[in-house]
């Protein structure tokens, strides 16, 4: 395969399940492996409950749909 165009900079986005991610096993650390940097986890966290630290580098919550 043959690179015909590349950006200096670029943001990928996926669509994972979180035991692909939490604490940066599996995805993060295959990445970093490959020698991937800069990689980020962004994960869903459920309302009241209290999550470990470096689960993610960042949380987020959605309001209840009731």
């Amino acid at each position: 395969m043959r690179v015909v165009y590349q950006l200096a900079a670029s943001i990928v986005i996926g669509t994972i399940g979180r035991g692909h991610l939490g604490y940066r096993h599996g995805i993060p650390y295959q990445l970093d492996d490959l020698g991937v940097t800069g990689t980020q986890v962004l994960l869903p966290a459920d309302q009241g409950k209290t999550y470990g630290a470096g689960i993610a580098d960042a949380l987020y919550r959605l309001p209840l749909m009731t």
